[in-house]
């Protein structure tokens, strides 16, 4: 082999190498850019999964469905109405402007007592009445004074100069008048002769609570001074009256017993029936 044909094989055999170090260069340069193009797909991917994240904390949950209507009454069905504990009632037997006159001769404050004659009416604890031997005609009230906790009083009045003129008054021991509407011989208030003696009494049950129990009053009257002239107390009381001149029976029974007590008169005095 002369110099010329070596040189050739030299030249060719270097030019082979550097022709193999380029293709390897060009590989690793392509492998590179593609290592990056994949690191910011996946830079953008993450990026885009936070994002959307984000966007979801930051929206509201959708509100709850609304409820659904009450289906409408039907024609016939009643009306809802709210529960009282006591039924309003008409007043019976008087008017308001005549008790609020009334109430003008009291002292201050006062007001005329009612209590319930039945489910629909209400009646006031006034009356007229001749009360003693002299035959004058009389007012009967029972009134409060300061209010539906105090005491109530009984008193008898007469007309003088166009006005009412306190004769007589008393305390009661309960602050209003007791009755049961549904048993009709029930004696809340009244002006009938209970004693035989051909003059009325004044009768009044009065309490200070349906638990408490009651307390029957009676009393004469003399033109001055009113008299307890008997009582019955209980839960339950009841006068059973004949009429004038003839004696009252009184029966009471407390809710705790089961025995019934009865009250009949001797000798002028209320008595227990044994």
């Amino acid at each position: 082999m002369n110099k010329s044909e070596l040189f050739l094989v030299v030249t060719s055999g270097w030019l082979t190498l550097v022709a193999a170090f380029a293709l390897l260069h060009s590989i690793s340069l392509t492998s590179g850019r593609a290592s990056v193009q994949l690191s910011d797909i996946s830079v953008a991917q993450s990026a885009g999964d936070s994002l959307t994240a984000g966007q979801q904390q930051t929206i509201p949950p959708p509100p709850p469905p609304p409820r659904p209507l009450p289906p409408p009454p039907f024609p016939n069905d009643p009306k809802l109405t709210s529960p009282s504990s006591e039924p309003v009632r008409q007043l019976s037997g008087s008017s308001e402007i005549e008790l609020q006159q009334l109430a003008s001769y009291l002292p201050k404050g006062s007001a005329i007592a009612t209590f319930p004659v039945g489910e629909t009416q209400t009646r006031a604890a006034k009356s007229v009445a001749v009360l003693d031997k002299t035959g004058r005609v009389l007012t009967v009230l029972v009134y409060s004074v300061g209010g539906r906790s105090e005491l109530l009083e009984l008193g008898v009045f007469a007309a003088e100069d166009g006005k009412l003129a306190k004769l007589a008054s008393t305390k009661l021991p309960g602050s209003y008048v007791y009755t049961n509407i549904y048993d009709r011989f029930t004696a809340p208030f009244g002006i009938v002769d209970v004693n035989g003696d051909g003059l009325p009494e004044i009768i009044v049950t009065s309490s200070q609570g349906a638990s408490l129990g009651a307390q029957l009053q009676v009393f004469s009257f003399d033109g001055a001074t009113l008299n307890q002239i008997a009582e019955v107390t209980g839960h339950q009381i009841q006068m059973i009256s004949t009429g004038a001149g003839r004696t009252a029976i009184f029966k009471s029974k407390w809710k705790e017993e089961d025995k019934e007590h009865t009250f009949a008169w001797k000798s002028g005095k209320l008595e227990e029936v044994r």
